[in-house]
């Protein structure tokens, strides 16, 4: 096997609604650990974790037989849930609808770990914006091959 049919590697990111800025550090403390026991659970595994006050970028190994939706679902669920509850916001915390995600290779991975301690320049709207044009250009190029 290569190693792209033994790596289903997934960026995804999301951000709280309204792109509000509330994820502090006892909230960042309980998104780590929440998003690690829920991949765990679903057999996946989590490769590269940034966020800041308003969004989460990840970077997962998706287990072949799990849906990106549903593990998604359970995992902001999750956080969301445990921040509420524990009331580690002032307001209450909740994610903006869905999510974007892309694939990714091996060679990405590494860069991203490897630029894990550089301060992001981009603005999680920038961030998706390209994900959506990437994802327009490709249905393209899939229309007309």
């Amino acid at each position: 096997m290569t190693a792209k049919e033994t790596h289903n590697l997934v960026r995804v990111i999301w951000a709280t609604r309204d792109e509000r800025k509330i994820i502090n550090s006892e909230c960042e403390k309980a998104i780590v650990n929440l998003i690690q026991q829920q991949l765990s659970i679903k057999s996946c595994q989590l490769h590269f974790i940034y966020n800041e006050e308003h969004y989460v970028d990840i970077i997962i190994n998706l287990h072949v037989s799990t849906d990106l939706s549903s593990v998604m679902q359970v995992v902001k669920g999750s956080i969301s849930y445990h921040i509420n509850r524990n009331n580690l916001t002032e307001m209450k915390f909740i994610w903006k609808k869905g999510f974007h995600s892309e694939p990714k290779t091996l060679e990405c991975l590494e860069k991203a770990i490897d630029t894990a301690g550089v301060k992001r320049k981009t603005t999680y709207r920038e961030e998706t914006n390209a994900i959506k044009k990437r994802i327009r250009r490709l249905a393209m190029l899939a229309k007309y091959a």
